[in-house]
């Protein structure tokens, strides 16, 4: 049984404001892990540093610079949950993110299908890392230590033209909040 354990957490799940995803970084490479991540001193929750520039659509952990890409948040497309799970390996913590983007065209079909399959048209499973941001301001790093990997994605073609993308990662590790350093 799993049990949900944002409920009493200071990151509202429920309203999430920005959303970036990435799974490559600048140099082209698939990012690696285990990343080497360094802690903001002075803090007692370990948040996570990074760098962000939004110039670039770029963030720094561990001395990778990854490109990521921005989900829109259009009010209710963008759902993230984390739960915890008793299994025969121990507590294992599920982190799972959900969205939709609406309104896809040929463009943005082929910047997705660019992002999140191969070359022979199956689903890509790169190491991937998501950057929420809430409506109050307080951050979540998702996969900075087991990556996020593709595991749905669904096609809603007619009015909307839709595409949903789910992520998972499972880790004996919680997501972190992570402070953006300059």
């Amino acid at each position: 049984m799993a049990t949900n354990i944002l409920e009493n957490c200071y990151f509202s799940n429920d309203k999430i404001d920005k959303l970036w995803i990435g799974s490559i970084k600048t140099n082209g490479n698939s990012i690696t892990y285990p990343i080497e991540f360094t802690t903001v001193s002075g803090t007692t929750d370990s948040v996570l540093s990074v760098q962000f520039s939004e110039t670039n659509q770029t963030f720094t952990i561990g001395g990778q610079t990854i490109m990521v890409n921005e989900i829109i948040n259009l009010g209710d497309n963008i759902e993230f949950i984390e739960e915890l799970e008793y299994g025969s390996q121990g507590k294992i913590y599920l982190k799972r993110i959900r969205f939709n983007i609406p309104n896809v065209n040929l463009l943005t079909t082929n910047q997705i299908k660019e992002f999140v399959m191969n070359s022979d048209g199956s689903l890509a499973l790169a190491n991937t890392i998501a950057f929420l941001l809430d409506e109050n301001g307080q951050t979540l790093c998702v996969g900075y230590d087991k990556p996020l990997v593709l595991r749905e994605l669904n096609t809603d073609i007619g009015e909307d033209n839709s595409y949903e993308l789910v992520y998972e990662s499972r880790s004996p590790s919680r997501s972190r909040a992570y402070q953006i350093m300059t």
